[in-house]
């Protein structure tokens, strides 16, 4: 079975990287987008069928002779403020998948416990996300499957 192609909002490289490695065999991310403005300029433009290359460099849609890859979902970390991820969601383009992002309990526990704003280690970060994506049907699912709900990890 090929993987799920899956578009990552993430603000940290390091972090990006990480969780583009973590994701396999599973899930592939195609696309990565390091801020809001630029996940809707590209992930809009990708859904619609257009090819687009990450500006990030990063994902499978980053310099490939094949074409692009649409995700079946979008992951957005936690260092997206809640206002960046409603902006982002009410593009309606965007709306064609369903979104991934921390529930605010999870972001705030991770918190208290380190004691400054860094986020969970990335096999925590792993484990919910590939857990919340196989919960909901995500592995294999049509594509339009959950199309602009916000799912919790």
């Amino acid at each position: 079975m090929a993987p799920v192609p899956i578009a990552l909002c993430g603000k940290h490289a390091d972090m990006a990287d990480a969780f583009i490695s973590g994701m396999l065999p599973e899930f592939e991310v195609v696309h990565v987008c390091h801020s809001a403005p630029v996940a809707i300029s590209e992930l809009r433009a990708l859904l619609r069928g257009e090819r687009t290359e990450p500006a990030s460099g990063r994902g499978t849609n980053f310099k490939t002779a094949e074409a692009a890859k649409a995700p079946k979902a979008i992951f957005v970390g936690g260092g997206f403020a809640p206002s960046e991820l409603d902006e982002m969601r009410s593009v309606e383009e965007l709306q064609r998948v369903p979104w991934l992002y921390p529930s605010a309990a999870r972001r705030a526990a991770g918190e208290q416990a380190r004691g400054n704003l860094a986020p969970p280690p990335m096999d925590i970060i792993l484990g919910r996300a590939k857990g919340a994506m196989k919960e909901k049907g995500l592995l294999d699912a049509p594509d339009g499957h959950g199309s602009g709900i916000l799912w919790e990890y």
